[in-house]
């Protein structure tokens, strides 16, 4: 039961990066690793997106038969009808620099554009209209080219 669980949440992890993303088919897990144990109570999977550069570990889901930290083994005792069986508890792990970085790697991009290339962050439309903005400051050198892009009501100077 705890294996299939396991592999649930996997699945749903992996749709919940894929739905964030402008480009959902860099998204993919990792095999599944075994602890170094004998008795092989550890498993673990990462989910990881494809850049040029390489995979990067968006997160980590593992699976684990042992204690709980700060836990003895009669906590971790359930009652299954008449037996005792023992927990097993999933843990997802990741960072907030990550799905950052994720964030913004996965929005950019260089489309040719007048005889060159143009840097462009495209943000999946589920984050871009009301979470990030940029602000430019006057003394930018860029500040001609973005005149001719803004609206003169949304210059503020």
């Amino acid at each position: 039961m705890a294996n299939q669980f396991f592999h649930q949440i996997q699945r749903q992890r992996k749709i919940w990066w894929r739905k964030i993303s402008a480009s959902p088919g860099r998204y993919n897990l990792s095999d599944i690793k075994n602890g170094n144990d004998l008795d092989n109570s550890e498993f673990s999977v990462n989910i990881q997106a494809k850049y040029e550069w390489g995979n990067q570990t968006l997160e980590s889901i593992n699976l684990s038969c042992k204690n709980y930290p700060n836990m003895s083994n009669s906590d971790l005792l359930i009652k299954d009808g008449k037996k005792q069986v023992a927990a097993v508890y999933i843990k997802s792990e990741t960072k907030l620099s990550n799905l950052f970085l994720n964030s913004l790697c996965d929005a950019y991009e260089e489309p040719n554009y007048q005889d060159g290339k143009r840097p462009l962050l495209r943000f999946h439309r589920k984050i871009a209209p009301y979470k990030i903005c940029f602000a430019v400051s006057s003394s930018s050198k860029f500040n001609d080219s973005l005149r001719v892009l803004i609206p003169s009501e949304f210059v503020y100077t």
